[in-house]
């Protein structure tokens, strides 16, 4: 017989695990110091166990409750996030990083009152109803003890949050009074309103128990800076939504500059909460005498009050904290500045274009317009206004707009082409442009008065903004609109010069997916 081998037979029982999970840790949204822990997830192919790390714990901490993790902020800064997930069938263990950061109540100077109705233990109530809140810094108490004017204490609200409820109700307490400087920062919630007036309920005449708008309250307040949270699914152009919103917002005054605007995205309010009747404050004076409101239902988070007025990085460092804490996001600054044509003042109108494309841009990207229009500037009126009006109200972080409508009454007063086109180009388009603003500049309207060597200047400059604006820079042809090209058709034109509501309507949808297209 042969020579004999031995035989082996290898069989191979549940091999290594060897194909990858494709495990992916959710993006981390930033996270603010004191608010609610952040649920962290992923994507994986592989059903094993995941639990998660913190490559800081004296920044942020993992927070496990039931089979849920959470991420828990701790001090500011930024921490690496990792998820780690256990060997499954024939998928392999892995990990996955990703990247926290987190911020921190600022410290900037002034603090006077810091009032966070987010925090139960500062609060008393009875039922439903609040009748206190005591702030930290000075121990100032706001009160109601008339049961048919406190606001209505609720839990659950932006990530959870507790919150008070004003509608019809308001509190009183010392804040802040006195010539004095002042920041204030105020977050808000679940405005119900015409679209339009989100940002501009009030006027002058309101008085302390209402809130008021900064901008119109003669010698006192300024608007400063807002963020809101994305606006959703709004209706159409002109009518009316229920609005559900927290913002962020800024108030800052400066006794001896009260022209000092310090922007982040929008227009703000103030706080009077006292009687009606009774005026907000002095001119030249600051007084927060308390929290009212009873326009749109608001519903206040917080309201934090410095005895001075903050500059722009100092109040970047408190919205962006607030935008964490609440999971905000920064609003886009559409800005318009120019003549009677941008203006809400056309007599017989009763909105205007920049008012009416705010209207529709807001339905689906969230913005604000500042519009410095005054009836009878000139491009060198405009010119003069440039640094305050535009140049200072650039915007960090966000996306800017710049519309200018002007070149009317230069034309009425005979200035030459050369001369506007000079203005136009090299004194608003380039600085605006300099500053980092993306720039529409629009064509000046037919008007009855313009004939002979008018006629012909408007067809000069016009050509000359279709054709030769620079890079960055572009046109709205508001005067190439064909029911706008005889400034006698009643319809469109009130008066030969100025349009009609109608004709404003037509200009907005014009102009506003524009606008909206760079956001």
């Amino acid at each position: 017989m042969g020579k004999k081998f031995p035989f082996h037979l290898l069989l191979a029982f549940g091999g290594q695990s060897s194909l990858s999970p494709n495990l992916q840790i959710n993006v981390i949204s930033p996270l603010a110091v004191g608010a609610p822990d952040e649920l962290l997830g992923y994507t994986s192919l592989s059903s094993g166990a995941v639990t998660y790390s913190s490559s800081d714990v004296t920044k942020a901490t993992i927070v496990q409750v039931g089979g849920s993790y959470y991420l828990h902020a701790v001090a500011a800064g930024t921490v690496t996030i990792t998820a780690s997930q256990a060997a499954s069938g024939s998928y392999a263990s892995a990990t996955s990083p990703g990247s926290a950061t987190i911020a921190q109540f600022p410290t900037l100077p002034g603090l006077t009152a810091h009032f966070d109705f987010t925090n139960a233990s500062s609060v008393t109530t009875a039922g439903s109803k609040l009748v206190t809140i005591t702030e930290p810094v000075q121990g100032i108490v706001m009160t109601q003890n008339n049961p048919t004017y406190q606001p209505t204490y609720n839990t659950g609200g932006k990530n959870g949050l507790n919150y008070a409820n004003f509608n019809g109700a308001y509190m009183t307490g010392a804040l802040v009074q006195g010539t004095v400087s002042y920041t204030a920062y105020m977050v808000r919630a679940n405005q119900s309103t015409q679209i339009n007036y989100i940002w501009q309920i009030g006027s002058s005449g309101s008085n302390g128990y209402y809130m008021a708008e900064c901008e119109t309250v003669t010698g006192a307040w300024k608007v400063a800076a807002s963020v809101r949270e994305a606006v959703g699914t709004q209706t159409a152009l002109g009518s009316t939504a229920t609005i559900g919103l927290v913002e962020a917002m800024c108030s800052s005054y400066g006794v001896t500059d009260g022209n000092q605007y310090y922007n982040i995205s929008g227009y703000s309010f103030v706080l009077g909460g006292q009687p009606s009747g009774v005026p907000i404050a002095p001119t030249g004076q600051t007084q927060f005498g308390g929290i009212g409101g009873v326009l749109s239902n608001p519903d206040f988070y917080e309201l934090i009050i410095y005895n001075q007025q903050h500059t722009q990085a100092q109040t970047i460092q408190m919205m962006d904290w607030l935008k964490y804490k609440y999971a905000l996001s920064y609003a886009n600054n559409f800005n318009s500045f120019g003549d009677s044509i941008a203006t809400a003042t056309i007599p017989g109108t009763t909105s205007s274009w920049p008012q009416l494309a705010l209207q529709s841009i807001v339905s689906n990207k969230y913005c604000y317009n500042r519009n410095n229009s005054v009836p009878g500037y000139t491009t060198d009126d405009v010119v003069a206004g440039m640094t305050a009006n535009v140049i200072n109200q650039f915007i960090p972080k966000i996306k800017n707009v710049f519309v200018m409508t002007a070149g009317h009454n230069d034309i009425a007063a005979d200035k030459t082409a050369d001369y506007i086109w000079n203005n136009i180009l090299n004194n608003i388009t380039t600085p605006a442009l300099n500053a980092g603003y993306t720039v529409i500049i629009g064509t000046v309207l037919n008007s009855t008065g313009f004939t002979g060597q008018r006629a012909v200047v408007q067809a000069d400059v016009n050509n000359r903004i279709r054709t030769l604006l620079p890079a960055g820079a572009t046109y709205v042809d508001f005067q190439a609109i064909p029911q706008m090209a005889d400034p006698n058709n009643t319809t469109y034109f009130g008066d030969g010069v100025h349009p009609t509501d109608a004709g404003l309507l037509l200009m907005a949808n014009l102009v506003y997916p524009m606008i909206q297209s760079y956001f």
